[in-house]
């Protein structure tokens, strides 16, 4: 199997352009396009908290350069480069994406269908037989930010800003897959379970408060849950 080693801070593929939370392990895909059929079945990328192995007999999966923000209001990084999944996972091909985490802690997933008109394409997220998520992604799930930009009239520019999945796991394998059609993604990170509550109050005063009888962070008017995962 043969193995690549990525971590956040050798690239430069991920752009920071306002108040950054930092993860744990931070995944970007570089900025060099990768065409599908370049990698073999069981591609990984390795790093110290968390590991990605692309399951993908087809050949399939691409990068293609492409940037997009992801991120809220006051938060958000722009990413320069995506890996598409080129396809669907369906019942004959078993096509995934695994996660394998070396701890417990909170995964973010950063992605989009870069297709306006599919409202129907899904994620679907699950660990040990139990579902962590299944929801549709949309493009209208972004939201309007105004940024800085010198070379823009008036010295500023309106941005999508999409929206991070974010999701507690357990230690070990977590496998993503799509079963409409092909999702981008852009990043992956994960905190082990310390860094995803610093990382809850890490640029925006929150609040704290027990909601039947569970500890719930509240910031940005967003509740939160002591993992950081969102309520």
């Amino acid at each position: 199997m043969k193995k690549i080693f990525l971590f956040a801070a050798a690239v430069v593929a991920a752009m920071t352009v306002n108040a950054q939370v930092e993860y744990g392990q931070l995944l970007t895909f570089g900025n060099e396009a990768v065409a599908a059929g370049e990698w073999s079945n069981g591609k990984t990328w390795e790093g110290d908290l968390f590991d990605l192995t692309i399951n993908d007999a087809n050949q399939k999966a691409a990068i293609d350069l492409n940037q997009a923000y992801f991120g809220d209001a006051e938060n958000y990084t722009a990413y320069e480069s995506r890996l598409k999944s080129g396809g669907k996972t369906t019942s004959t091909n078993s096509y995934n994406f695994v996660i394998s985490t070396y701890a417990k802690g909170t995964l973010y997933i950063m992605a989009r269908t870069g297709k306006n008109a599919d409202t129907d394409r899904t994620i679907v997220v699950e660990q040990n037989g139990k579902e962590l998520y299944n929801q549709v992604v949309k493009e209208d799930d972004a939201i309007s930010v105004e940024m800085t930009c010198e070379s823009c009239e008036g010295g500023v520019q309106q941005k999508n800003v999409y929206p991070i999945i974010t999701l507690p796991v357990e230690q070990g394998d977590v496998t993503i897959t799509f079963p409409v059609n092909s999702i981008n993604f852009y990043a992956f990170a994960f905190d082990d379970e310390t860094q995803a509550v610093e990382n809850v109050n890490a640029t925006v005063k929150a609040t704290k408060s027990f909601e039947n009888g569970q500890l719930v962070i509240i910031k940005n008017g967003v509740k939160y849950n002591a993992l950081g995962a969102k309520l």
